[in-house]
């Protein structure tokens, strides 16, 4: 499986073969090939929304000085990597591993076709999630009238209205050694 590697202090031109020549931003690293793919993410803020693909095995926690011989130096705790959102459609294989979801985008602000999303976003996938802080997340509802009914009055519509941290659906996930706490959505947010 090859490996490459992301930093968010390299330069845009970078192409993932080592720390000094990291990719700029997760997603350009999953788009630099169509098979399996080991992504080791150096400690920093990446302000993106992370699409996965099959076979996408994502590690935070680094210095950007780990060399596959000493992959034990990483720390995840210690060495914060934050990414905004992941989206995990239709997917086998994934592994989120060592990365802090925080207070990130809002599902509000996304296109309706996102509007149930939690900051993880599993629809139809196998997802296996160790090593994450998934805390304080949340969502802004966004609700209009859509009928009226004159012995009801208003109907309102709503969405972005479930799943404020984690939002599953039709998936098989294992959360192993994860934080998963104040995170608050209408409809139940975990």
């Amino acid at each position: 499986v090859p490996l490459v590697y992301v930093s968010s202090i390299a330069d845009a031109s970078g192409d993932g073969s080592s720390w000094q020549k990291a990719f700029h931003s997760v997603n350009a690293a999953i788009q630099s090939t169509s098979g399996a793919i080991d992504i080791w993410v150096r400690e920093g803020y990446y302000p993106e929304l992370v699409s996965l693909r099959s076979g996408v095995a994502l590690y935070g926690g680094f210095s950007g000085t780990e060399s596959p011989s000493n992959y034990d130096l990483r720390n995840p705790v210690g060495r914060t990597t934050k990414v905004d959102r992941f989206l995990v459609w239709n997917v086998e294989g994934v592994i989120l591993d060592g990365f802090v979801l925080s207070g990130g985008i809002d599902a509000s602000e996304l296109d309706d076709h996102l509007s149930m999303a939690g900051f993880i976003d599993c629809r139809t996938a196998t997802l296996i999630c160790q090593n994450c802080r998934i805390i304080k997340n949340g969502y802004t509802p966004h609700c209009q009238e859509v009928l009226y009914n004159p012995y009801e009055g208003w109907k309102w519509e709503c969405w972005s209205d479930k799943g404020g941290g984690i939002f599953l659906s039709d998936t098989t996930g294992i959360f192993a050694n994860c934080v998963i706490d104040g995170n608050e959505a209408y409809y139940g947010g975990g």
